[in-house]
């Protein structure tokens, strides 16, 4: 529409110019009309549109002559800084980007040219850091900016699609595996990573056997489970060890899931899936499956913690344990969802979580669900008014 306004109002000029033209004494007899030379009649229509009424239609009528005329001086007679800019960037690459008026229009201007050249040369002169450091990530040859040798190996081993870039066994291990590359995995150190990449790569868990130790091997079986998503393939390391117990934890936290626990052996290493699953994931309830009473009693109270959560508290025996919990989470300093302080159970440390958490959310209405006159007292001396 903008383009529709500005060429009518070229098309008015001309029209205008031409009715000038038609108005002038007519040539003596016999002699053939002589056409007004080019400069003249750019001067007319500068001064038509320098007399304009209003600032928008001078604007208005110098943009639309300075674009048609591809006329960039033109551009400097507008009164709006704004506009100035717009039509000066329309006369773009001609124009400098230094020509521009405002901060932001010749930030966007480097940047362009930038583009343009696929060089990082004019970010440079970029104002805003923000803006200059995002052109030079972006026009930057690949992996040039990061400066840890490994984690440059790395990206050039991506980008090239060649793992003898990388510098590690850790490279080599997430480009095997990501891109199904048996090379890369031959590559890696003798260990568990090696048998487990090749594994991977091959599908087929029963690799783990070429390791040399039982430990390796059930390490090895681990990292396949886990890597394949296949929990039954947990059960080929050696029962009872730390890497089998480890793969049903392992599944339990990421399916958030307390049921791979119940495959645990013996029952030390079941109370401890349920332990570490409880912690992980905020998932108390499974304290409840732990058979060792002050196990249990513990897991409550670092489940709690470890998630702000005080609802966890209430698995824990009434009495000092409880208080303690309860005091471990709310009064932490750390954030707690308001619906969690909605549902404690005890009415003195309800108080205590809606009046510690109505400044941490800038709230003073939580205050009004204190019922402890003190303790809603405290609460709203912490709001001005």
């Amino acid at each position: 529409m903008k383009k529709i306004l500005l060429l009518a109002l070229v098309f008015g000029l001309f029209l205008a110019f031409g009715c000038l033209q038609n108005a002038q004494p007519a040539a003596p007899e016999g002699m053939g009309a002589v056409p007004e030379a080019p400069i003249v009649q750019a001067q007319k229509q500068v001064e038509l549109c320098a007399n304009a009424v209003g600032v928008q239609a001078r604007d208005d009528c110098f943009m639309a002559l300075a674009i048609a005329g591809e006329n960039a001086t033109l551009c400097s007679r507008m009164y709006s800084a704004q506009k100035v800019d717009e039509c000066m960037m329309r006369m773009a690459p001609e124009v400098p980007c230094s020509r521009l008026l405002l901060s932001a229009d010749r930030d966007t201007c480097h940047y362009g040219v930038a583009k343009v050249q696929n060089s990082i040369e004019p970010c440079a002169l970029i104002s805003s850091e923000q803006a200059r450091q995002q052109c030079v990530r972006e026009l930057s040859p690949p992996c040039t900016l990061e400066t840890d040798p490994a984690a440059k190996g790395e990206c050039l081993a991506y980008e090239k699609n060649d793992f003898s870039y990388c510098t590690d066994d850790a490279c080599r291990y997430s480009f095997g595996i990501d891109k199904g590359s048996y090379n890369s995995c031959i590559a890696i150190a003798e260990g568990a990573q090696k048998y487990a990449c090749m594994a991977v790569v091959m599908n087929n868990s029963g690799m783990c056997d070429n390791a040399k130790t039982q430990p390796v091997q059930d390490l090895c079986t681990q990292l396949v489970a886990v890597q394949m998503g296949d929990i039954g393939i947990c059960a080929r390391a050696t029962q009872g060890s730390d890497y089998r117990n480890g793969c049903y934890t392992q599944f339990a936290i990421n399916g958030e899931n307390s049921t791979p626990c119940s495959l645990a052996y013996p029952e030390v290493a079941r109370d401890q899936c349920y332990f570490d699953f409880a912690k992980s994931t905020g998932v108390f309830e499974s304290c409840a499956q732990i058979v060792n009473s002050l196990n249990m009693q513990g897991c409550y109270i670092v489940s709690a913690k470890a998630n702000n959560n005080p609802l966890a508290c209430s698995g824990v025996s009434m009495g000092k344990q409880r208080g303690d919990c309860y005091g471990g989470v709310i009064l932490s300093g750390n954030k707690i969802a308001i619906e969690y302080c909605a549902n404690v159970d005890d009415s003195d440390w309800k108080d205590k979580c809606y009046s510690r958490m109505a400044p941490m959310y800038d709230d003073k209405s939580l205050c009004e669900k204190v019922v402890g006159e003190d303790e809603r007292k405290a609460c709203l001396a912490n709001f001005k008014s």
